[in-house]
């Protein structure tokens, strides 16, 4: 995606992906980058590891500085995977200004 604005500054805690049922070859590379692109998700939802599943959820990758307001969904496919939705959990951090 390009980037998309968050409408605030929140600590991504991570992504659910939903998706039809995978089958036989399915596999879906996920990334979620910050506005600099560096990855702060990072992980495979496939049919392999997974199983005939319509949903995962991935948790921020740690180490990462999930502290963003704007993100990037990065999605690599393979096979006939269909996605229905994808959510982004976040909780809301305070910005601090500097005064004048």
């Amino acid at each position: 995606t390009a980037l998309i604005d968050l409408k605030g500054t929140y600590k991504i805690e991570g992504i659910k992906i939903i998706t039809k049922a995978l089958a036989s070859g399915d596999s879906l590379d996920v990334q979620v980058q910050n506005e600099a692109g560096a990855n702060i998700i990072e992980n495979i939802f496939s049919f392999v590891n997974d199983g005939a599943k319509t949903s995962k959820f991935i948790r921020t990758q740690r180490g990462a500085n999930p502290i963003v307001d704007q993100i990037i969904i990065d999605l690599d496919f393979t096979g006939n995977v269909r996605i229905k939705r994808i959510d982004v959990f976040g909780t809301p951090v305070e910005q601090t200004y500097a005064e004048s």
